[in-house]
């Protein structure tokens, strides 16, 4: 009864996985009807651009900054709140 459901649901959290994969090996327009060929060399193409853009790689360092300053910051404030209750007065 549950193997059903579990494929189900592979299948509908796949879908849109397999389809961003190929979505980002193409070249696809939201414009032009029809436009969507394979984004050469070999369908990598549109990776090796966003490894060469000065964008791509200050959005990388604004990602890790963020992620940083929002995983320690709260943890530096909830550590001493979260001991104290175990301390003895």
């Amino acid at each position: 009864m549950v193997a059903p459901s579990v494929v189900l649901i592979a299948l509908v959290a796949l879908w849109p996985i397999l389809y961003a994969i190929w979505l980002s090996m193409h070249e696809y327009s939201l414009r032009v009807a029809g436009l969507s060929r394979w984004a050469s060399p070999a369908g990598f193409g549109n990776y090796i651009d966003a490894l060469k853009s000065g964008e791509f790689w200050s959005a990388v360092r604004v990602t890790f900054v963020f992620t940083i300053a929002s995983v320690v910051t709260p943890n530096r404030r909830a550590m001493p709140a979260s001991v104290s209750p175990d301390r003895t007065w």
